[in-house]
């Protein structure tokens, strides 16, 4: 019963949340057409090794969204996609690929726009060593409806925080920045997302860089540790704690089956919103 009042509180408070609303205070905006929203991760093959259709299916939706939105063609995806299912109908998305993979380091599409790699830009601001292989970098981030962004950073950030990463490298607008920081993700802002640095100096990105992007980090654990004191929050989680325990399962799984890449430029085309 708690979980169902939560999934009503869920659907019904998402406009009451701000840029200034704390952990404490936190309510969930609202969601059309959520009843038991469904994840999935996906990645080019699935683990017999044939084409998934559905992964397939997420990156039309993706490139749909990003040309509705900023009219932008999208030819290049993350690694791994998480897709959120309202009532079988896509209602989000959003790309993981791992700054490690397989103990080899993977070039981020993100640190294109750093003048050093990702781990000493974050040690440079926070002092100490940071490893590597406890970060992942996340793009490709899509929503078509108000408040299903929100729902998919619960979702993801307790994925995350759960798969053992500490730190998340993202390139966002300030629309996005902007819900980061309602999930107390205190962003840490490195770099403008300069196109310049782009094959097509961002030409096929259409009007996205006029949205003035950023390069920046976030403390995943931080974020998840200070979430989880509100106790909707924590009934909202509850409601999708097994799906988050399979997707970890099904995560790790994926990575064994997905090839390291040698340099960045086979991520040319990948997007971050």
């Amino acid at each position: 019963m708690p979980q169902v009042v939560a999934m009503k509180e869920l659907i019904s408070s998402l406009d009451t949340v701000t840029d200034t609303t704390n952990a404490e205070s936190w309510q969930i905006p609202h969601l059309p057409l959520v009843k038991t929203p469904r994840f999935g991760l996906h990645a080019r093959l699935t683990l017999d090794n044939t084409p998934d259709a559905e992964r397939l299916a997420l990156e039309h939706y993706i490139y749909q969204r990003f040309l509705q939105a900023h009219n932008a063609r999208v030819t290049h995806f993350l690694p791994l996609i998480v897709g959120l299912r309202c009532r079988n109908v896509y209602s989000a998305a959003v790309g993981l690929a791992p700054a490690v993979l397989g103990n080899l380091p993977q070039s981020l599409f993100a640190e294109r726009y750093l003048p050093q790699p990702i781990e000493m830009a974050i040690a440079n601001r926070l002092g100490g060593d940071v490893d590597r292989s406890r970060i992942v970098e996340i793009g490709n981030l899509v929503s078509s409806w108000k408040g299903s962004s929100l729902l998919l950073f619960i979702f993801l950030s307790e994925l995350i925080e759960r798969l053992g990463y500490h730190w998340v490298l993202f390139t966002a607008t300030r629309e996005v920045e902007a819900l980061l920081k309602r999930l107390q993700y205190a962003p840490v802002i490195l770099a403008d997302a300069n196109p310049d640095v782009l094959p097509d100096a961002g030409e096929s990105w259409g009007s996205y860089y006029q949205r003035q992007p950023r390069v920046m980090f976030g403390d995943v654990c931080s974020a998840v540790n200070s979430a989880r004191k509100n106790s909707l929050y924590r009934t909202v989680v509850a409601v999708m704690d097994s799906q988050i325990n399979t997707m970890c399962a099904h995560y790790q799984a994926l990575l064994k089956g997905v090839t390291p890449l040698a340099s960045a430029d086979s991520l040319a085309g990948v997007v971050h919103e």
